[in-house]
C-alpha cells in the first residue's frame, strides 16, 4: 500500500512538471490560457495513463487470488462468473430458455 502510495505520487509530480513544461513552451507560441489548458490536459491523460499501467496496472490484478468467491445474499457467485444460487440457476434457466 505505501509502495502504491509512492508511485501514485511520483506519477503526479512527473505530470505536475509536464504540465509547467507544456505551458512554458506552449504559451510562446499561442495565447497563456489555451497553452494552459492544453498543458492541464495533456498532463491529465498522462497521470491516467502512467497510473493506470504502473500505479494500479494489470501486473497487480494477476497477483491477487483467482478463486476468491462474493456473497450476494444467500448465493455467492464465483470469481470465474458461474452462479451457485438457485437464483441465478433458476434465472439463467429461464433467459436460455426465452433465446431458444
Amino acid at each position: 500500500m505505501l509502495l502504491q502510495f509512492g508511485q501514485y505520487t511520483l506519477a503526479c509530480l512527473f505530470g505536475i512538471l509536464l504540465q509547467l513544461a507544456f505551458t512554458k513552451i506552449l504559451a510562446a507560441h499561442v495565447h497563456y490560457l489555451l497553452a494552459n489548458f492544453t498543458a492541464i490536459a495533456a498532463a491529465g491523460i498522462f497521470n491516467y495513463l502512467v497510473n493506470d499501467a504502473w500505479t494500479f496496472g494489470l501486473g497487480k490484478l494477476f497477483s491477487m487470488p483467482t478463486r476468491e468467491t462474493v456473497r450476494f445474499g444467500s448465493g455467492s457467485v464465483s470469481s470465474r462468473g458461474s452462479p451457485s444460487s438457485p437464483i441465478f440457476s433458476d434465472w439463467t434457466a429461464s433467459t436460455s430458455q426465452e433465446r431458444r
